[in-house]
């Protein structure tokens, strides 16, 4: 019995670290390097706002729909930033 609670908590420890690895790898490092539609994205919504940081695109499911990381939130857009979806609202950016 004690061999078996040993393996188990070793288990648990192993699962922790290796939790806190993938946690702790930037996301954004991985969404950086942005290439075709996802980069045209980031420099639409830059254009449009540029106030608004992008730290972030990616595709979703949803054909022609993107998730954006901004300042720690998402939000959504189509394929031209032409509308966003934030906190639960569709925003009409033209």
């Amino acid at each position: 019995m004690r061999k078996l609670l040993c393996a188990v908590s070793a288990a648990l420890v192993l699962a922790a670290a290796a939790a806190v690895a993938v946690d702790s790898a930037p996301a954004s490092k991985a969404k950086n390097a942005l290439s075709g539609k996802e980069a045209a994205i980031a420099q639409a919504l830059k254009k449009a706002y540029p106030d608004l940081p992008v730290d972030g695109v990616a595709t979703t499911p949803l054909p022609g729909i993107y998730e954006v990381l901004t300042d720690g939130q998402l939000i959504y857009t189509d394929e031209k930033a032409s509308y966003l979806f934030v906190n639960g609202a569709l925003i009409d950016t033209s």
